[in-house]
């Protein structure tokens, strides 16, 4: 603290006035450490994010972003260390997380991830139409592309659907690619 005299000297000895000194707000810091898993959500994935407490870091306000070290924001997300982002597309990420305290916020620290494509599933089954045909139906989840050997009958792509007349055992092959 500072003593201030009627003269505008500084001394502890004159007892005109004490001014203490201003609160110091340490800032807010994490641990280095960041880990993180995947659950699939559909086509997409939820990541589940977790990272060490630091000094001082009371509340964090956080974000999955496609920007490294973007402002997550001035609002805490959360008090603890760890963090669900839901349905995250794949693709390379970052996690900015801003650790904060009553007296202010601390730097951005962020993570690079990359979040896994979810594997297609595909689906077959086969119904009558009548005597000589068949519709072989087929589906694929998670897939940008599906494509299905054209050797016999007609394909609707649209519908999912190829129109067979089983003569013999026949090989049909079912192609769905991220």
């Amino acid at each position: 603290g500072t003593y201030v005299c009627n003269d505008g000297s500084y001394s502890p000895s004159c007892g005109c006035a004490y001014y203490p000194p201003a609160p110091v707000c340490a800032e807010a810091t994490l641990g280095k450490s960041g880990n993180w898993t995947f659950e699939n959500n559909g086509c997409n994935q939820d990541v589940h994010f977790t990272w060490d407490k630091g000094n001082n870091d009371e509340f964090y306000s956080l974000a999955i972003s496609k920007t490294r070290g973007a402002d997550p924001g001035p609002k805490a997300d959360t008090t603890t260390t760890g963090f669900t982002f839901k349905n995250v597309k794949p693709g390379k990420w970052y996690i900015n997380v801003k650790p904060g305290r009553s007296c202010g916020w601390g730097g951005i620290y962020n993570w690079t991830i990359t979040v896994p494509e979810v594997k297609p599933e595909v689906y077959f089954y086969e119904s009558v139409i009548n005597e000589s045909e068949r519709a072989l139906n087929y589906s694929a989840t998670c897939a940008k592309k599906v494509e299905i050997n054209q050797g016999v009958g007609k394909v609707d792509k649209s519908a999912g659907t190829i129109v067979i007349h089983p003569t013999s055992n026949i090989l049909y092959t079912l192609i769905a690619t991220n």
